[in-house]
């Protein structure tokens, strides 16, 4: 069972005048413990704007699918069967098992110089894609060109995301990585026993954004929770779910605060679930 992809939520940036993004067609106390990171840079960045292709062949699995919804608007898919797929651009996030997508707005150009010319790029979206069952994770752009009537786009291979680091906890093992904007992203891969997962953001105006569970009845349970820079703040995240009669909450929160060294937090706490008599 994946989580659903409606709406995210997600405020979208503005990369280039001819495009905007929005998100909306997806969608005991154990002892913390703290993953250290590099410093947060000053003022938050694009992680599209950090991450450059690679030398090497896209993964021959890895679709990409745009489709005009009327208007200027068109929405672009990025599929890849049994992993958990994920695309970022700016601010947005979307993630889901076997395809992600993103709805961009191709706004009318304003200006003689502001107007698509062919060939040329006018923005680039992430794509991540972690097979499910493991914790590899691939990277890679989209680079997305329009000539005034249709949007296209091209993928390419990226270097893989920075790890920051593994931890441990009663059920669970989470494996991080730098989003690339000075956020991170948390993969966590539950026991096989946990039932009725469930995944929310607790900080955010909606609940489902940056909080996706992907499932497979014959792999364990993988969890993607995006906690996106939030200088001077905090994100977090908290994961659902029941081993037994034993109800289980994940905590995972991410903090900047200022003088500080940017850092996860990871803590799972149990209860015994009411029984009927």
């Amino acid at each position: 069972m994946t989580t659903s992809r409606l709406t995210l939520g997600v405020s979208a940036a503005l990369f280039s005048a001819l495009l905007s993004i929005d998100p909306s067609v997806r969608a005991g106390d154990a002892g913390a413990s703290a993953i250290a990171a590099a410093p947060a840079p000053a003022e938050p960045a694009a992680a599209e704007a950090a991450i450059t292709p690679v030398e090497g062949a896209v993964p021959a699995d890895v679709t990409l699918e745009i489709t005009a919804e009327g208007g200027r608007s068109q929405r672009v898919v990025v599929h890849r069967p049994g992993y958990l797929v994920a695309l970022l651009h700016g601010s947005a996030r979307s993630a889901g098992k076997d395809w992600a997508a993103l709805r961009v707005q191709v706004a009318e150009p304003s200006t003689k110089h502001h107007a698509a010319k062919v060939g040329v790029a006018i923005d680039r979206l992430v794509w991540e894609s972690t097979r499910l069952g493991t914790f590899v994770t691939e990277r890679g752009l989209v680079s997305l060109t329009h000539d005034g009537a249709e949007l296209t786009g091209t993928l390419a291979l990226a270097a893989p995301p920075e790890p920051a680091g593994t931890t441990t906890t009663a059920h669970s093992t989470c494996v991080a990585h730098h989003d690339g904007a000075g956020g991170f992203t948390a993969l966590c891969r539950l026991d096989h026993a946990a039932r009725r997962v469930a995944a929310a953001n607790v900080t955010g105006l909606r609940v489902i954004e940056g909080a996706v569970v992907a499932a497979d009845k014959r792999l364990d349970p993988l969890v993607r929770l995006d906690l996106p820079l939030a200088p001077g703040s905090g994100e977090a995240r908290v994961v659902g779910f029941t081993v037994g009669r034993v109800g289980h909450a994940l905590r995972v929160e991410a903090s900047w605060a200022p003088g500080e060294a940017p850092a996860l937090f990871f803590a799972e706490t149990e209860r015994v679930q009411p029984q009927a008599p």
